[in-house]
């Protein structure tokens, strides 16, 4: 074993044989950076008789750490929904909290490091007063201007639970292309929502369909080194309990011709080389899916991309730094044809469209000299 995509395969496939054995002390850490320690211990329970003693040290202190913190974070959780004033909110559970407790064989196999909820403008004021109540403040290290166009506000945080909660008025910010999609109105997210088993009837999550499109979107518009792995655990796990009832021609209908449909593309094409989706299921014709911007060529990029960063823990240097593999990422993921964005990529790199200096000449110096130093 030498890369993550072996756990999604056992995950996928229900294996607890994983060796860890095989792994160096960096790709372990690399894993428990990740945020896949304590699933990597689950999977290979089958060996804990004959794991390295250091590597085992790793994966009990990363599952027990999990186990804490997951708990700390379901019974805060709980203590908010309690509040005499929560009956008359309705809200809906987003990301880790939601998933982790519905489709994951343990809560805690589901890092986290905050909570995220979806509430309606009306309800918001209503809703921070009662986080109020119970110590939370709003803290950030942005400006209050940052978040008039953003899709949640200035997160809570209670320096006695140490947690963080993000309070969403939307799934996504004004800057991504998915917004727009027709599927992501708040009408219609409001529609495709169920009721979280054992719970407050205002307690809600999104449907398996929703949650589906919007975590591979999720996934898709975020790079991150450390993240990239868990919401790929989230899309197996969420159609391993909901392959029979999983209505992919929704999802087509939702999404074809839109700028997400490249995203699910991308996440379901890759668990399939990867042999990390469930046996039996048989999922939505992914040529209906393949946006303009995902060619063969770009498929393979993005596809290599995943396999050597986010599932394999291979180490940047300095062309192929963390922000150049990112722009490239970004790059070809855009809705344009997939040949446009291939030839931005140069341009991209050379004038990161996020830096307002891309364009002077000491900026342009600066970077050619840091890259060939």
């Amino acid at each position: 074993m030498n890369s993550l995509s072996d756990l999604l395969n056992a995950i996928a496939h229900d294996k607890a044989n994983l060796n860890i054995n095989e792994l160096s002390a960096d790709f372990i850490d690399f894993s428990v950076a990740a945020g896949v320690g304590p699933y990597l211990k689950y999977c290979s329970s089958e060996f804990s008789s004959i794991v390295k003693k250091e590597n085992l040290d790793t994966l009990l202190s990363a599952d027990l750490t999990a186990k804490i913190i997951t708990q700390s974070m379901i019974n805060s959780l709980n203590e908010i929904f309690t509040l005499p004033n929560m009956h008359s909110i309705k809200i809906i559970l987003l990301k880790g909290i939601a998933v982790g407790q519905q489709y994951y064989p343990k809560p805690w196999l589901r890092i986290m490091s905050d909570i995220d909820l979806l509430i309606a403008e009306k309800d918001i004021p209503e809703f921070e007063k009662a986080l109020e109540s119970l110590g939370y403040k709003q803290t950030s290290n942005n400006p209050l201007e940052f978040y008039n166009k953003h899709h949640h506000g200035m997160p809570f945080y209670n320096e006695d639970t140490n947690l963080w909660i993000e309070v969403h008025t939307h799934l996504f910010s004004d800057t991504s292309k998915s917004k727009l999609d027709n599927i992501f109105k708040l009408e219609n997210i409001n529609k495709n929502t169920i009721e979280v088993p054992d719970n407050n009837v205002n307690i809600r999550q999104l449907s398996p369909e929703m949650q589906l499109i919007y975590t591979c979107v999720h996934w898709a518009e975020d790079y991150h080194t450390y993240k990239g792995c868990i919401q790929l655990i989230d899309v197996i796990n969420l159609i391993k309990n909901n392959h029979k009832g999983l209505e992919w021609s929704r999802i087509t209908d939702y999404i074809q011709n839109t700028a997400s449909a490249s995203s699910v593309y991308l996440v379901l094409s890759y668990l399939e080389k990867a042999n990390a989706l469930p046996f039996g299921v048989n999922p939505i014709n992914k040529s209906l899916l393949k946006y303009n911007n995902m060619s063969i060529v770009n498929v393979y990029i993005l596809h290599t991309i995943i396999k050597l960063y986010l599932t394999g823990g291979h180490k940047y240097n300095k062309f192929f730094n963390e922000n150049n593999i990112k722009i490239i990422w970004k790059t070809l993921l855009r809705p344009r044809n997939s040949f446009i964005n291939i030839l931005f990529i140069p341009y991209n790199i050379l004038f990161p469209i996020t830096n307002k200096k891309r364009f002077s000449i000491i900026f342009m110096l600066n970077r050619i000299f840091k890259l060939f130093k």
